[in-house]
């Protein structure tokens, strides 16, 4: 049974190889997972961040017929776009 540092990447695991994309984010893995971490932050506008925080907190991401694959909506309490 893996224990939970290595289910989240905390600790390495010798069966799993990096992505070439994240290894080059940096020599030192502190450093890659920084980078990766301000890469993602600033790839997400804030208005989808605090949506994101919001349905999460509520339990309410919700998905809708959008035009493409994947396409969201969240919805409020009353069933109105947030």
């Amino acid at each position: 049974m893996l224990n939970p540092g290595k289910k989240v990447g905390k600790e390495p695991v010798d069966w799993l190889d990096l992505d070439p994309f994240y290894a080059e984010l940096g020599l030192r893995e502190e450093e890659r997972a920084n980078r990766y971490r301000e890469l993602v932050k600033r790839s997400i506008p804030e208005g989808e961040w605090t949506l994101i925080r919001q349905a999460v907190q509520r339990g309410q991401l919700t998905g809708s017929k959008g035009q493409g694959k994947g396409d969201l909506r969240m919805e409020n309490d009353e069933g109105g776009d947030l």
